[in-house]
């Protein structure tokens, strides 16, 4: 009997966690259980950005707007802004952030039109030299308004030096503006693939070459150590960068604690219900 007692005070316990919409698995605990190199929220008040783990904080280039509402469901951490220029959070080069096997992830909200319609990118992070190193980015065709997110590596031979994974599903900017995407590039050391809202959107297998010596950058993009003219128009939220490509499965793990979706019970929890019910049939038929 107190064998059954134990099983049916840990099932209450399980069953309570998620029926009360208690956060078992919030969205930094998801994060931090999967080793990132280093981890950024942004919603810190103010210069730096604050890194959780690796100590790699980020610096304000220009005036950042901080305290923006953020992606993640739920989650009172703030998010921060990036409209208005050559706006950018900034880190000078370290190699543990340029690691020939890789994951970048980040949230991304676009709130505007691209500023340069000549190169009409939008990055939300990028670490590249010419050729070199990756970022993640939104491009709008200036002609149709269409957009295409990219997940590019460098492969060296420049120019023509960049390839990736690049998705559109025709979606016009309106139509994704002023919404939280969670956008996620992988490299195994032979195959870039890319996430977008927790769902694998494409693969490529290529070479990468790492950038060299170049910073990183959250908000804009880069030209080697200096801050480019293809700004955001929009907030980064989220970033995190891991020696290794997070698998598809921990990717959707991700996107759905980020969007709110609690998670089914756990194998853990139908073992003890199934003992608890074998436990009850011998009793009584004892």
């Amino acid at each position: 009997m107190r064998l059954v007692r134990l099983f049916l005070a840990f099932v209450a316990l399980m069953v309570f966690g998620w029926s009360s919409g208690a956060a078992a698995t919030p969205y930094y605990d998801v994060v931090i259980a999967d080793s990132p190199v280093s981890y950024w929220r942004l919603g810190d008040a103010g210069n730096p950005a604050v890194d959780e783990v690796g100590g790699r904080n980020l610096s304000y280039h220009n005036s950042p707007a901080p305290g923006q509402p953020g992606a993640i469901a739920g989650d009172p951490d703030t998010a921060t802004d990036f409209s208005g220029g050559r706006i950018a959070l900034t880190h000078s080069f370290d190699s543990a952030l340029n690691t020939p096997e890789f994951s970048i992830e980040a949230w991304g909200k676009v709130t505007g039109d691209c500023e340069n319609t000549a190169e009409c990118f939008q990055f939300f992070v990028t670490s590249r030299g010419v050729g070199e190193g990756y970022y993640l980015s939104l491009f709008t065709d200036p002609s149709t308004s269409v957009v295409r997110w990219d997940f590019t590596v460098g492969r060296g031979n420049f120019p023509g030096g960049w390839a990736g994974v690049e998705y559109s599903d025709g979606s016009l900017l309106s139509e994704v503006q002023n919404a939280w995407h969670h956008v996620v590039g992988t490299y195994d050391g032979t195959q870039a693939r890319f996430f977008l809202d927790g769902v694998e959107v494409g693969s490529r297998v290529q070479d990468y070459v790492l950038n060299p010596g170049n910073l990183f950058a959250v908000g804009n993009g880069t030209d080697g150590n200096s801050v480019t003219r293809v700004p955001l128009t929009g907030a980064v939220d989220e970033v995190a960068y891991y020696d290794y490509a997070l698998s598809g499965d921990r990717v959707s793990a991700h996107y759905q604690t980020g969007i709110g979706v609690i998670p089914e019970p756990s194998t853990a929890l139908l073992l003890g219900l199934g003992l608890v019910g074998l436990s009850i049939k011998r009793r009584t038929h004892a």
